[in-house]
């Protein structure tokens, strides 16, 4: 199997505008809200003949793909947290958050996780489709990244999406 390089973004809190600067770049030209549809599904293809053992198997201390997938399970419950604070309220701040403690509370197993998963992403997208050019300029606080407009969330989302595909795809040519 060929040997897909990594994507490298920077620490969202050490760096957090080469952060959001390396996500818009992984996103590219794409549409931000057709990859948040379709990564859920790209997910059940890529790992669809794969064994439990290689859900579970972290080459190079990297995050298995089940993790990987409880990770972007969490990212949609906190950023549809987020997107519903900045169309509700004006200019909300909204907490950080430590990935590695959330990626390690207890999650369904990973045929679960995926129906779960989807059914946040499916919700999210649905209102990140329904906005409005009012409501894509409306801000909220990041306390790292500073004033976001709502439409900024999407865009790091779909970014991110692909960065954790790229390390799901890599999981799954270390472990064949």
């Amino acid at each position: 199997m060929a040997h897909t390089p990594a994507i490298e973004i920077p620490d969202a809190t050490g760096e957090p505008d080469a952060y959001v600067a390396s996500l818009l770049t992984a996103l590219g030209e794409r549409d931000p809200l057709d990859q948040l549809a379709d990564t859920p599904k790209e997910v059940r293809r890529l790992i669809a003949d794969l064994s439990r053992e290689q859900w579970l198997a972290q080459p190079d201390g990297e995050w298995s793909i089940e993790q990987n997938v409880g990770h972007l399970f969490d990212v949609d419950i906190c950023y549809g947290f987020r997107i519903r604070l900045i169309l509700s309220e004006d200019r909300p701040s909204y907490p950080a958050y430590d990935e590695k403690r959330l990626v390690a509370l207890p999650k369904p197993p990973l045929p679960d996780l995926l129906d779960a998963w989807e059914a946040i992403r499916g919700a999210n997208v649905v209102l990140y489709r329904s906005m409005d050019s009012a409501q894509q300029a409306r801000t909220g606080v990041h306390p790292e990244q500073g004033e976001e407009p709502a439409i900024r969330l999407p865009q790091k989302m779909a970014g991110h999406d692909i960065a954790h595909l790229n390390q799901i795809i890599r999981t799954i040519e270390a472990v064949g």
